[in-house]
């Protein structure tokens, strides 16, 4: 564990409020090649890297149904591999660390993470993929 702390503490990326969206994975700089928003549309759980992939999301659209948790402490992880850390410009601070630390017991639902600004917009569970791929009027 300790060689993978030493290591962590030695990844710019895992800064809050960084410029660069890597995530955990220094090498993975796709998100700083798109000229357009991204847009993701959650109609489910959001666990462990998916957390550290809508942590580069510009628009999310969930269901009432979504969730987001972090399972690595809850399987002998260590949590602080960035995923949850990819939140923290999303989310306050004091509920990222509940994600981080308590395992996939805590759950933010849908409308919660919405009330703290995870999300911009939650919809009817069968309308998610619709207000996700919606279009401006021309």
């Amino acid at each position: 564990m300790g060689e993978v702390i030493e290591r962590e503490k030695r990844q710019n990326n895992l800064l809050p409020a960084r410029l660069e969206l890597t995530g955990s994975f220094p090498d993975n700089n796709m998100w700083l090649e798109f000229d357009k928003p991204i847009v993701a549309a959650v109609n489910g759980l959001v666990v462990g890297a998916g957390t550290m992939l809508l942590g580069a999301v510009d628009v999310l659209i969930a269901s009432e149904k979504a969730y987001v948790a972090d399972a690595h402490v809850t399987y002998a992880g260590w949590p602080g591999t960035g995923e949850a850390l990819d939140i923290t410009d999303k989310m306050p601070w004091g509920e990222v660390f509940r994600i981080g630390t308590e395992g996939i017991t805590f759950r933010v639902q849908g409308p919660r993470a919405y009330r703290l600004g995870f999300y911009n917009e939650i919809v009817a569970d069968d309308q998610v993929l619709a207000a996700g791929t919606r279009r401006s009027p021309e």
